[in-house]
């Protein structure tokens, strides 16, 4: 398998590699680009999400290629042939002298997003003005898992003849132009070894699940361990904060409010502006502090102590290890006003730590956990949401 994909990446095509939830997509991932990288290739990797991102041991698609931090604003970046977004960039002297680019769950990457890209790689590339500006794309992922979010203001973009005829990937031209891209598809679950189960998840993966598999499925319902390492799934985003916030009000102690320090922030939010700790709480890291030594976006651990008068709090992962987290800055320059010849930036400073009982389906799809894990599969509203979290 390892051998024929190798082939296929060196053949200079394309690629899209998929298969069902278990089988090794990321891993693969992870040894085609140690091997890639001992031949000497220039290799990016990235993924839509933070979780993702760290999963396949990359970045995200945003913080890789400086892409907005409002999803809106790439509408009229990719539309228009010439846009102020654009113009930004080229601030940053971007030069992406890239072999190869691989993004790892490309179910959830926006047509848009893909787009915008394609038309940055061909402006600042290796080879400007060509497909991907000379980049090969591989990219993993498995279509009937979790669809790209599209909000609702966000729909009048997709299915019109001027913009995209799908909110997926591969309703972009930058999917069908140039070289096309292969198909590699994977067909054995490493993940799962009851063989039983792996039927029953492929059936409902395509919509083809029996009453008796729905009977199979009411036979696991089991009580809420509340151990404190279970994470729970939920559809909604709403009913994993709901979630967290329980569990953080059945801890006994003092509760440390922190409230974030905002500086012309706009868009999307990297953690909550108010953030509620106790010790004991489960909680998530939310930025790259060292990553190679485990201490990265989606790192989970247990808060131990919490020091008030200096804001931090010292946190220890279920392997024994610790380490402070003090207030972290998110920054990102804004786009220039007519005639000012000076830089403008946005910051957000806050606490790095969310809490780690609850989450959503969306964001844990890819993750392999060693932990309980307790579906609620309540109001899914995505197609995929109950193959996934299953």
């Amino acid at each position: 398998m390892l051998h024929e994909l190798l082939e296929l990446i060196s053949s200079g095509r394309n690629v899209f590699v998929t298969g069902r939830a278990g089988t090794g997509k990321t891993y693969l991932l992870r040894q085609v680009v140690d091997l890639m990288r001992r031949d000497g290739k220039s290799i990016a990797i990235a993924a839509p999400t933070g979780m993702a991102a760290i999963n396949c041991e990359g970045q995200t698609l945003h913080g890789l290629f400086h892409f907005p931090v409002r999803r809106s604003d790439l509408e009229p970046t990719v539309i228009k042939k010439n846009d102020k977004w654009f113009d930004k960039v080229a601030q940053y002297k971007p030069s992406w002298r890239l072999d190869i680019l691989f993004i790892d769950e490309i179910s959830m990457v926006r047509a848009d997003l893909f787009e915008a890209l394609q038309k940055l790689l061909r402006l600042y590339g290796p080879n400007p003005g060509t497909p991907f500006g000379g980049v090969q794309v591989v990219v993993f992922g498995d279509l009937l898992q979790l669809p790209p979010i599209v909000k609702d203001l966000d729909w009048p973009w997709f299915n019109t003849p001027a913009r995209w005829n799908s909110e997926w990937f591969f309703g972009a031209k930058a999917y069908q132009r140039g070289n096309g891209f292969a198909l590699f598809h994977l067909n054995h679950n490493y993940r799962q070894t009851e063989t039983g189960f792996s039927a029953l998840l492929d059936r409902i993966r395509i919509g083809n699940a029996s009453p008796s598999d729905l009977t199979f499925l009411d036979s696991l319902i089991r009580q809420d361990p509340e151990d404190g390492r279970s994470i729970h799934l939920f559809c909604k985003k709403k009913s994993a904060e709901l979630l967290n916030e329980t569990r953080l009000a059945k801890i006994h102690g003092t509760t440390l409010v922190f409230n974030a320090i905002v500086h012309r922030w706009r868009g999307d939010l990297p953690v909550k502006e108010e953030i509620k700790l106790k010790i004991g709480a489960r909680v998530m890291l939310r930025a790259n502090l060292d990553v190679g030594s485990g201490w990265a976006n989606g790192t989970l651990a247990t808060v131990k102590d919490i020091l008030a008068p200096s804001k931090q709090v010292l946190i220890v992962k279920d392997d024994g290890s610790e380490r402070m987290i003090e207030p972290f800055t998110w920054n990102h320059d804004l786009p220039k006003r007519q005639g000012e010849n000076f830089q403008r930036s946005a910051s957000y400073t806050q606490i790095p730590l969310s809490l780690a009982w609850a989450f959503t389906i969306h964001k844990m799809q890819g993750q392999t956990l060693d932990c309980p894990v307790v579906l609620h599969p309540e109001d899914p509203f995505d197609f995929g949401q109950l193959y996934v979290g299953l």
